[in-house]
């Protein structure tokens, strides 16, 4: 998977062909809100993580796919900052750490 790259703004991009260039982006998401930081899990390819500025967490499993099927699995406290980084736990795919 060395020419698989994820990139986010107000929606999460994909391509499969990194070392081209230029790489060709494919929109993966209809998330629709500025994107804080986005995070695969190690080890899990296809489970890939989004935060959004309205403190809102998405999850998809099957990001490789060509169409992924994201779901919302939460929501952040409002004390969270105008910023966030995911951390997944590698152990069990169920849990991420969000700073904020």
């Amino acid at each position: 998977m060395p020419n698989v790259a994820f990139v986010s703004q107000n929606d999460v991009w994909r391509t499969d062909s990194l070392s081209n260039n230029p790489p060709h982006w494919t929109q993966i998401s209809n998330i629709n809100a500025p994107i804080q930081d986005i995070a695969s899990v190690p080890g899990h390819p296809q489970i890939l993580y989004a935060v959004t500025n309205a403190k809102r967490v998405y999850r998809t499993d099957n990001a490789l796919d060509a169409s992924p099927v994201w779901s919302q699995v939460g929501t952040l406290p409002n004390s969270t900052n105008v910023y966030a980084c995911i951390a997944p736990v590698k152990s069990d795919t169920n849990v991420v750490y969000i700073s904020g």
